[in-house]
């Protein structure tokens, strides 16, 4: 059986991707958005501060 290779973005470039898409077309890719959210919770762990969101001031 032969050997095969799949070129996969970098999550970077997927979320990228995504603000791009919805900033072009807001109300038909809010899909993207959710798409989003999903990507960014599987990169920022809950007890990282950057997840917060709330701002507190310096």
């Amino acid at each position: 059986m032969g050997d095969t290779t799949m070129l996969v973005p970098t999550a970077p470039v997927i979320a990228f991707l995504k603000m791009r898409a919805w900033l072009d077309r807001p109300a038909v890719r809010t899909k993207d958005l959710g798409d989003l959210a999903h990507l960014l919770a599987g990169h920022v762990g809950d007890d990282d501060d950057r997840a917060s969101t709330t701002t507190s001031s310096p």
